[in-house]
């Protein structure tokens, strides 16, 4: 959600920008080709040929700026993976802890059969134990077949 806050506030900004661009560049030339001597005596003025160069490149910013505003709004969120420290691990209960034991022993990747298979805890139990481990964001279950992969974090 935080992408998508910041992309609206550049996108907005820049659509505010550009308005005051917009209107700044045209008072500007109005005033210069009020005071331009030029269309005083009938003549072309060169103040009527185009923008000024400060101009373009005000634009060209607030472009660039709507577009990136855009690519962080549409950009996904990513979760930010952290660490596991022994404080972590002193939380967990026993059973918690006896199966985060076989899925570090299994080198942090095993298929939730396996756990119930070695735990001798019933599939129910080893399934509220992953639950509990995946809300602590110890652990992560990808769908396997008929099966669970768990894979530590």
């Amino acid at each position: 959600m935080r992408n998508r806050g910041v992309g609206l506030i550049l996108i907005i900004l820049g659509i505010v920008i550009a308005f005051i661009l917009i209107s700044f560049t045209a008072q500007l030339q109005e005033q210069s080709l009020n005071q331009c001597i030029c269309t005083q005596e009938g003549g072309t003025c060169a103040h009527q040929q185009g923008l000024p160069w400060q101009s373009f490149i005000g634009f060209l910013f607030v472009i660039i700026l709507i577009i990136f505003g855009i690519y962080i709004f549409r950009k996904k969120e990513i979760k930010e993976k952290r660490k596991i420290t022994k404080k972590d691990l002193g939380l967990l209960d026993k059973d918690e802890k006896k199966i985060y034991k076989l899925i570090t022993d299994a080198d942090g990747t095993i298929f939730q059969s396996e756990l119930v298979d070695k735990s001798g805890f019933a599939k129910v139990k080893v399934t509220r134990i992953l639950d509990k481990l995946e809300g602590k964001n110890i652990v992560t279950r990808r769908r396997r077949g008929m099966t669970n992969v768990v894979i530590l974090n």
